[in-house]
């Protein structure tokens, strides 16, 4: 089993979460909401297929 932290998984969805909140704290619009959601979903589909490991979520 894999702890959280090792997930790509996880990190591609924190670094898109952050950049998605920039995005609205600051209003500037660099890649529009469509083409965000198409980029997340084809990368989370990728490492998808290619996930191995549970993950271990206990303390």
């Amino acid at each position: 089993m894999k702890r959280p932290w090792n997930s790509k998984t996880l990190w591609v969805a924190a670094i898109a979460f952050i950049a998605v909140l920039a995005q609205e704290i600051t209003g500037e619009e660099v890649i529009d909401t469509g083409t965000q959601a198409i980029i997340i979903s084809a990368v989370a589909f990728v490492l998808r297929l290619v996930t191995k490991e549970q993950l271990d979520w206990s303390l």
